[in-house]
């Protein structure tokens, strides 16, 4: 099927692209935390200097903060390109499907992240990433309000609008 004729349907192929690659991002940054934070103690019990470790737990604070934003940012730039698309309301019909799936994927991805950092050895870490815990438990209420938005600004355009 040529791109062109698929219309809106690609935004939302995009967005369940990018909440798979939040979800392993979120995943590699507790891993990481875990792997930093075991062991910095048996370093510095070992006399050795752990202040590159340290640095590496101030990177991986500020990657902590930056996922969230670099999502939302995802979020407005697909809002941004839905309202550019010109776009039959007939297409309404499979966005809705794709964005259940979308739904989903996100719970899917929530609950995999929730049973993942709970885990004894990484439940330590993971309450010291409160943004990116935050976003993972609650990705697919944000991905169904950020599909609405995005529904709401492709189908809702003046009459007389022009894309380009």
């Amino acid at each position: 099927m040529p791109l062109a004729s698929r219309k809106g349907s690609i935004i939302m192929d995009f967005v369940l692209v990018f909440i798979v690659f939040i979800t392993i991002m979120s995943i590699t940054l507790l891993v990481a935390g875990h792997i930093n934070t075991s062991l910095i103690q048996p370093f510095s019990d070992a006399g050795l200097n752990t202040s590159s470790l340290n640095d590496t737990t101030s990177a991986l604070n500020v990657y902590n903060t930056g996922i969230p934003f670099i999502f939302f940012g995802f979020i407005i730039i697909s809002v941004l390109l839905a309202w550019q698309l010109k776009a039959s309301p007939i297409i309404s019909i499979f966005l809705i499907m794709s964005m259940a799936v979308i739904g989903i994927v996100g719970e899917g991805m929530s609950n995999a992240f929730y049973a993942f950092s709970r885990d004894s050895a990484l439940s330590s870490t993971a309450d010291t990433f409160n943004y990116v815990v935050y976003l993972q438990d609650n990705l697919g209420y944000i991905l169904i309000i950020a599909g609405i938005v995005i529904l709401i600004f492709m189908f809702s355009k003046p009459k007389n609008f022009e894309v380009g």
